[in-house]
C-alpha cells in the first residue's frame, strides 16, 4: 500500500541524509524497499530551498 508523505517528513528525511544517515537506513526508516530507490535522482542531487 501506497503511503503518502507530508512536505515536512519529506524535509526531515532530506536533513537527515545530510546530517549523514545512510540511504539503507532511511529507506528502512521510512518502510521503502531500497530496490525502489534505484533509477531515481539520488538524495545528493536533491535541494532544500
Amino acid at each position: 500500500m501506497k503511503r503518502s508523505r507530508t512536505e515536512e517528513q519529506i524535509i526531515g528525511t532530506l536533513k537527515e541524509y545530510e546530517a549523514g544517515v545512510s540511504v539503507a537506513d532511511l529507506c528502512r526508516e521510512q518502510g521503502v524497499s531500497d530496490a525502489s530507490t534505484n533509477g531515481r535522482p539520488s538524495l545528493a542531487e536533491w535541494t532544500i530551498s
